[in-house]
């Protein structure tokens, strides 16, 4: 089921690569991951309706809720995994430049195998990546086709020089211990820059999603469910009867409706816009909506003594 709905908002390359990530970095088949998505988001619901039922909702936002919660908690279960995988790719680009300072501490003119070799015995998750080359050498693999390979695992442009690098050693073994301590230096003020950007953009996307998501149909669902109990008693020098006045409150309340549902859309556009993926705007529209609905409707319901 998660296969189909990601083809259809995101590129099959992504598709297949998300399924390799989970399989590489976590030992997930993409029936496994259903799996456990189906579960948390189960288990979810149930407590979601279990809360709203404790707290005396009305039935038809219990319903609505569990619906969103489980449907939230199983896309959210994929986007959790989603980022395991991406961190544990991450923490192999960070160490390319700690292999690229260990490479450069051996003597000039050692061979790409020999590098390959003393980098398998790093303690840190790239290690782990030097000995899949290992042992596709061992098994008759060229070595440049196995660095190759490490290179489209990986898929990061850290791991990409020092694969050049590598590769370089091994055709021409004109790479110098100095050339090798200057691609690092160049690879961790790259990584500083890029997570100065990620930072900044974190805190942007960081904002919208919660503001659009919860702090404003939090509040606009706390004053609806004021507005409610108003005398409006005071309206009559305006000539408006009982029917009109509640009316009006039926048109304010409709009016934050349609707000929260702009709100939502313009919010997952420009999220969109951010990462330069239209169809991702679709994939945050679907997150916001139903939690700001919910959010707001449980603030209408709750009491305010």
């Amino acid at each position: 089921m998660f296969e189909s709905i990601a083809k259809a908002l995101f590129a099959e390359e992504r598709v297949e690569r998300f399924k390799f990530l989970l399989g590489h970095e976590l030992g997930l088949s993409i029936k496994r991951a259903e799996m456990l998505a189906l579960s948390i988001a189960s288990v979810s619901a149930l407590i979601f309706s279990v809360f709203a039922f404790l707290s005396d909702l009305n039935g038809i936002i219990i319903i609505f809720g569990f619906v969103c919660a489980f449907v939230i908690a199983y896309l959210f279960s994929f986007f959790f995994f989603s980022f395991l995988a991406e961190r544990k790719q991450r923490e192999k680009e960070k160490n390319a430049s700690v292999a690229l300072m260990q490479a450069s501490l051996l003597p000039e003119g050692t061979t790409a195998e020999r590098i390959v070799k003393e980098l398998s015995k790093m303690h840190n998750p790239l290690a782990e990546e030097f000995k899949i080359v290992l042992n596709e050498i061992g098994k008759g693999a060229e070595i440049n086709n196995a660095l190759e390979n490490l290179a489209k695992r990986c898929n990061g442009r850290a791991i990409a020089k020092l694969v050049q690098l590598l590769k370089m050693a091994d055709v021409t073994g004109g790479v110098t211990p100095a050339m090798l301590r200057e691609s690092a230096k160049e690879i961790v003020d790259e990584q500083t820059l890029a997570r100065e950007r990620a930072a900044l953009l974190t805190i942007q996307k960081a904002t919208l999603v919660l503001s659009s998501m919860i702090l404003v149909p939090f509040i606009l669902g706390t004053l609806a469910g004021i507005t409610k109990n108003f005398d409006l008693s005071y309206l009559d020098v305006l000539e408006l009867g009982k029917a009109n006045q509640a009316a009006l409150v039926e048109t304010a309340g409709l009016a934050s409706n349609v707000y929260i549902v702009e709100l939502a859309i313009i919010a997952s556009l420009f999220l969109g816009m951010l990462e330069n993926n239209t169809k991702r705007a679709i994939a945050y529209l679907l997150l916001i909506l139903p939690v700001a609905l919910s959010i707001f409707y449980f603030a209408v319901s709750t009491k305010i003594a």
